[in-house]
């Protein structure tokens, strides 16, 4: 291998597999889960992606049912789930590849050495699970605007949820499944990072990836992804998120073999305000907190109102509006329900709730 002005002799057998699937000649997502058969495959969602993408269910394909798997790379010839159909339609693919997850953390302040976190999730199950589960996370720790909307819309993501997602589904599949790494999501005071294991290969720079040129890392999982989920795999994805935020960040980090993408939020959207440039301020968690305090006695007086003039309000319509997540909306009633400010009157259906007006 070349290593600047040297060479060096390649003795991790990883990285030889990595060459092999740079050359096209190795496919990473093909590869047999020893130990896995078919019964380690959700039938409900294989069901549902022959509907959608066949109109048939998986009990009516004209062939028996592990044919067509086989014949999908589902399958390999032994009946042994290969990776891309495992991380698909497996009932618990962690099982099997427990680094193949997400971990996601919001941070108090703007420092990943910090020791104190808001709330952390390990996010796992299929590719479209993960997916989903981590949008919500985002979605979660993100403010929302109205920027013109009616008062009773959700409002406007600080960050275009179209580049979030584009992005998020872009980590998932493209990632290098030969490092045994997790996606981490990092949700800062200013920034969200989305970090994937795998450096971007040789024949690929970032700025070629911002003009649309595309590598497919992984072929059976791309595949899969643009029958199941709302992805084209065409390497349009960037320049649809670039569309959305030109003031995305992204860093190929090739010492670490990682990719690294950072979507600045709405109030701090340029370098100067990154941590690793400037001296940290040893305030920034106590003012986060008092911040985070202040947006919560608000979210509890707002429910209070809407619950007082609205007794058959749903949890659904206090979010939408409120602005305020589910979890959020959920321990906000809790708290109200435990002391007493607040109670149930009837089923969780039908019911309504009662304001108790104390002194």
């Amino acid at each position: 291998m070349k290593q600047g002005p040297d060479k060096r002799r390649v003795s991790d057998n990883n990285e030889i597999l990595r060459i092999f699937a740079e050359s096209g000649s190795f496919q990473p997502d093909r590869q047999s889960i020893r130990g896995t058969s078919i019964k380690d495959l959700d039938r409900y969602l294989l069901d549902e992606f022959f509907q959608n993408s066949l109109g048939r269910s998986a009990d009516n394909l004209g062939i028996p049912l592990e044919t067509a798997l086989k014949n999908l790379f589902i399958l390999d010839e032994e009946g042994q789930a290969t990776l891309g159909g495992l991380m698909f339609f497996g009932i618990n693919p962690q099982r099997f590849c427990q680094a193949f997850n997400i971990k996601a953390v919001w941070f108090y302040g703007n420092s990943i050495g910090g020791t104190e976190y808001r709330s952390s999730r390990d996010i796992g199950g299929t590719i479209p699970r993960m997916f989903k589960l981590g949008m919500e996370f985002i979605d979660g720790c993100l403010l929302r605007r109205q920027e013109g909307q009616n008062f009773n819309s959700i409002g406007v993501l600080e960050i275009p949820e179209i580049a979030l997602t584009e992005l998020l589904q872009n980590a998932l599949v493209h990632r290098s499944w030969l490092k045994p790494a997790p996606i981490r999501i990092l949700v800062f005071d200013n920034r969200v990072e989305i970090v994937s294991p795998g450096a971007l290969p040789p024949s690929l720079t970032v700025a070629d990836i911002k003009l649309g040129n595309a590598f497919q890392r992984n072929q059976l999982i791309a595949n899969l992804c643009a029958k199941t989920m709302d992805y084209r795999g065409l390497g349009s994805g960037i320049i649809r998120a670039l569309q959305t935020d030109a003031n995305i960040e992204f860093q190929n980090e090739a010492s670490g073999d990682q990719f690294r993408v950072i979507l600045w939020r709405t109030e701090q959207k340029s370098k100067e305000e990154n941590p690793s440039e400037k001296e940290p301020d040893i305030n920034s968690k106590e003012k986060s907190k008092e911040k985070e305090i202040v947006g919560k006695e608000k979210g509890k007086e707002k429910i209070l109102e809407l619950l007082k003039s609205i007794p058959g309000i749903t949890s659904s319509e206090l979010q939408e509006q409120t602005g305020l997540s589910r979890s959020g909306v959920e321990k906000i009633i809790r708290q109200l329900k435990e002391a007493g400010k607040i109670r149930r009157i009837g089923p969780d259906k039908g019911g309504h709730w009662e304001v108790m007006d104390r002194e």
